[in-house]
């Protein structure tokens, strides 16, 4: 939820995404494009507190310190697990590289300063 709105976000390759783009044909717009309705397109509040969140992502150390306090977490979680001997176990990753690439096609278009 960005900030307590409700946001979605649709993203693909660009010549898949393309289906779906409105073009200077009338035919393609009527026949040929793939509509998509959503709840949430074209909300500018959402997507305001979306430009923002990558705004902080890109300028601060906001990711590595959700990283760190991930950690953290899960090394508690499997400290409790481990001590009430239950054959349960906390694990996960986080890959940074999804966020380098949408920033960098974000910054590309202009849409951060």
């Amino acid at each position: 939820m960005p900030n307590g709105f409700p946001g979605g976000a649709l993203a693909g390759r660009a010549d898949v995404m393309d289906v779906m783009t409105f073009q200077d044909d009338a035919a393609w717009n009527r026949e040929g494009r793939v509509p998509h309705q959503g709840t949430y397109n074209a909300n500018p509040i959402s997507a305001r507190a979306g430009l923002v969140a990558l705004k902080l992502v890109a300028e601060t150390g906001i990711t590595e310190a959700a990283n760190r306090f991930a950690e953290a977490l899960r090394n508690a979680l499997n400290g409790v697990i481990h001590r009430q001997q239950v054959n349960w176990v906390v694990y996960g990753e986080f890959s940074v590289e999804a966020f380098d690439r949408l920033l960098r096609h974000v910054k590309e278009a202009g849409h951060l300063e």
